[in-house]
């Protein structure tokens, strides 16, 4: 499977590479990598790293997201899961991030 990541902390981090380390699934995009951007070059040097999240909503080039806390504030990251779902993105987020979901969504 091909996986984008959106906001990578340590426990997005740990999870990509447990994903990533028998090389049957891949990473193809990162998007907000915040502190963690130099581990992120290093576990998908493939990895596309230019364009802004909002191409997840344009374009099918993954199977799925795993979202974690890093990068955005918290207001933005629920904004960005709201219209993730909305476009019927599949995704994965990753306890803490997992708090920024509405519950009525």
């Amino acid at each position: 499977m091909k996986f984008a990541l959106l906001g990578i902390d340590d426990e997005l981090l740990t999870l990509a590479r447990e994903l990533t380390a028998r090389g049957e699934h891949t990473i193809v995009a990162i998007y907000e990598p915040g502190e963690h951007d130099a581990a992120a070059r290093q576990l998908a040097p493939d990895a596309d790293h230019e364009q802004e999240w909002e191409a997840l909503l344009l374009e099918d080039v993954v199977d799925g997201v795993l979202v974690g806390r890093g990068g955005s504030s918290g207001d933005a990251r629920a904004d960005q899961l709201k219209k993730l779902v909305q476009a019927k993105v599949p995704l994965v987020v990753a306890h803490p991030a997992c708090e920024y979901i509405d519950g009525y969504e």
